[in-house]
């Protein structure tokens, strides 16, 4: 078998946030009636798992967080979302300092590299940016058209690279 490709896990395999964003810390902006319901079940990172996948895409933490409520049926008003946005904006994504030398090496051995996560480019995009150079593919639940945990998100990024096959353990 011929190794072809390399495809990363993106958290807490290449990096992580700088700090966790607290149920609690979130939930505290949330200020109407309705998004009391929210924090009542489990605060809102359940509410954010609910879906990560739209035919747009997202193109910035507002447009997440707009589309986690829409699919909620809760009306939130701007300054609550922009709020929420500045928070998880105040927490970005960092790379593991080992991890940009294993990137680097793998990419220096020739082959093609990827990062496959369910996480939307906002959250990740500019903590990326020292290895974008050696990465070939990054593919998130939008480029896949999947939900977490589909295993259509890993062929999709074997696919990007040229791969079709993978070892099995």
């Amino acid at each position: 078998m011929t190794v072809r490709a390399v495809v990363f896990d993106l958290f807490k395999t290449l990096g992580e946030l700088q700090r966790a964003i607290t149920d609690e810390e979130a939930a505290s902006l949330l200020k109407t009636e309705d998004t009391r319901y929210i924090r009542r079940r489990g605060g809102t990172r359940s509410a954010s798992s609910c879906s990560w996948t739209t035919p747009d895409g997202f193109d910035s933490h507002e447009a997440l967080i707009k589309q986690v409520f829409r699919r909620l049926g809760v009306d939130v008003d701007e300054d609550t979302v922009h709020d929420l946005a500045d928070v998880f904006r105040s927490s970005p994504f960092r790379l593991y300092p080992r991890s940009i030398e294993a990137v680097k090496r793998v990419h220096s051995m020739g082959l093609k590299t990827a990062i496959a996560t369910s996480t939307p480019n906002p959250f990740f995009k500019t903590g990326v940016e020292p290895i974008a150079e050696y990465i070939d593919l990054v593919c998130t639940g939008y480029e896949a058209s999947y939900e977490k945990s589909n295993p259509a998100h890993t062929m999709s990024s074997r696919t990007g690279c040229g791969s079709s096959r993978t070892r099995r353990s």
